[in-house]
Order: C-alpha cells, then sequence, then structure tokens
C-alpha cells in the first residue's frame, strides 16, 4: 500500500492505522479494499472526505488520505510512501 496525504490544517490529528496492504483505519473507521480493484463508487463520499481517491497500479493500492494536522506536517512528502 501506498498513501498520499493531503494535508489539511485543522484543530485536530487524523489518526492512521495501516492493518494489511489492503485494510486501513482512519480515525477508528476501517475501510477495506478488494485485493483484486477498487469496488467503490463515489469513494470520498462514502468515506465521509477521509480517503479522497484510491487505484491499482500493477496489483499495489494507492490511496490519497485527507489528513488533519495540528501544528506541523512532515509526513508530507507531496508523493506517495510506501506503507506496507
Amino acid at each position: 500500500m501506498k498513501i498520499y496525504f493531503s494535508p489539511c490544517k485543522s484543530d485536530k490529528e487524523t489518526s492512521i492505522k495501516v492493518i494489511d496492504s489492503n485494510t486501513i483505519d482512519i480515525d477508528g473507521e476501517v475501510f477495506s479494499f478488494d485485493t483484486a480493484s477498487i469496488a467503490w463508487e463515489n469513494l470520498a463520499e462514502v468515506t465521509n472526505n477521509k480517503i479522497l481517491d484510491a487505484y491499482r497500479k500493477d496489483g499495489e493500492l494507492f490511496i490519497k488520505i485527507l489528513r488533519f494536522y495540528k501544528y506541523a506536517c512532515p509526513w508530507d512528502t507531496a508523493t506517495y510512501q510506501n506503507i506496507v
């Protein structure tokens, strides 16, 4: 799984836990993806804008997450980061 963070200054921090290569927990909500494709229509709407976009390339999952932060965002590299 590779994650791209879309940072947003806020009064809260987004909690992100990768469960496995197809499953992620964002602020206590677990989102699982099919191992072969992305089977979610209107992904941003369904996830309440927690996940903005997702796709697979050569079987690997790429997701774009709206990530809230309070002070600084050293994790924002403006690229997809290899998480799993």
